[in-house]
C-alpha cells in the first residue's frame, strides 16, 4: 500500500477523526523500549509526548484522542474540530473539546478540483508537519543530532463510532502486541 496517497476530493482541514502513525528514519527506536510489557520512553520518546499533548493544547482546532509512542514510531487520533469562534468566547476553552466517542459521519460529495501545492492551514498535513518539526528540534537541541523521521505519515479517516472504538482498542493494545511479537527476537 502506498502510505503516501490521501483520500481523492476529501479536504484534510475538515472536521473529523485521523487515525495517524509516523515512523522515525529506518525505524530506529529513539522513543524507547518496551520492558516487562510496559513502553519505558528515553529523552526523545518524552520530547516526543510533550510534543503531542501540547498540540492538542495550543490548537484550538485540534484534539489529540488515544496516542502511545512506540520505539519507532507514534500513534495517535487527530480531532479536528471546526468551531465558530464566537461559542468560543462564550464558553472557553473547555467548549472545543469533543466529546470522547463522538464521530461525525463526513463523506467527500463533489468534486473540489486539484489540491494546492502547500497544505492548508489547520490541515492534517500541516498539523503533523509542525509536530515532527517541534520534536526533531527539541531532540537536536537536547544533543540528538542524529534523530529523524520518515518524510511521509500514514492516516486514515475514521468513519464512525464503531472504527474509532477499535482504532482507540489497538492504540492501548499496541505496546502488549509489540511486545508479544518481539519476545526472543
Amino acid at each position: 500500500m502506498d502510505r503516501s496517497l490521501r483520500l481523492q476530493n476529501w479536504d484534510y482541514c475538515n472536521e473529523g477523526h485521523y487515525f495517524v502513525t509516523i515512523g522515525t528514519k529506518n525505524r530506529e527506536p529513539y522513543f524507547g523500549e518496551i520492558t516487562d510489557g510496559e513502553m519505558v520512553l528515553s529523552e526523545p520518546g518524552m520530547i516526543a509526548e510533550q510534543e503531542l499533548l501540547k498540540t492538542g493544547e495550543t490548537r484550538r482546532d485540534v484534539f489529540i484522542d488515544e496516542f502511545c509512542i512506540m520505539p519507532d514510531h507514534v500513534h495517535c487520533i487527530v480531532h479536528i474540530s471546526v468551531m465558530d469562534t464566537t461559542q468560543i468566547f462564550r464558553r472557553g476553552r473547555s467548549a472545543l473539546r469533543p466529546h470522547k466517542g463522538d464521530v461525525m459521519s463526513c463523506v467527500p460529495t463533489g468534486d473540489i478540483g486539484i489540491a494546492p501545492l502547500s497544505p492548508s492551514a489547520g490541515s492534517l498535513s500541516v498539523i503533523i508537519r509542525s509536530y515532527k518539526s517541534a520534536v526533531t528540534k527539541r531532540c537536536r537541541d537536547a544533543g540528538h543530532k542524529g534523530f529523524a523521521w520518515q518524510s511521509r505519515f500514514y492516516d486514515r479517516i475514521i468513519r464512525d463510532q464503531d472504527e474509532l472504538r477499535n482504532v482507540r482498542r489497538y492504540i492501548r493494545n499496541n505496546v502488549k502486541k509489540w511486545a508479544e511479537k518481539h519476545v526472543g527476537a
